[in-house]
């Protein structure tokens, strides 16, 4: 096998699985949609939320986390101490 063809194998086997990409897929709706109901109330599994890091460059070779940057609307902000969904 030529070096070439070495070197393509190893970055093949560098690459997430076609599941693996799913299952980030399916666990990021899930938690967008939930964000979204609870600051928007927005049905949306979407919107307001990106992939940053590795992931989001497209660079991320077996990833055991994903970061996601998430705006929250500015009312969240104003809500006092412990009034938000998420308890903070």
């Amino acid at each position: 096998m030529r070096t070439a063809d070495k070197f393509t194998v190893f970055c093949n086997n560098l690459r997430m699985s076609e599941v693996a990409i799913s299952n980030i897929h399916y666990r990021y709706q899930k938690v967008t949609g939930q964000l979204n109901a609870d600051f928007r109330q927005l049905n949306s599994g979407i919107e307001h939320t990106r992939y940053v890091g590795s992931y989001g460059r497209g660079t991320a070779i077996q990833v055991n986390a994903v970061d996601v940057l998430v705006e929250l609307p500015n009312a969240a902000l104003a809500r006092p101490a412990g009034d938000s969904p998420l308890g903070v």
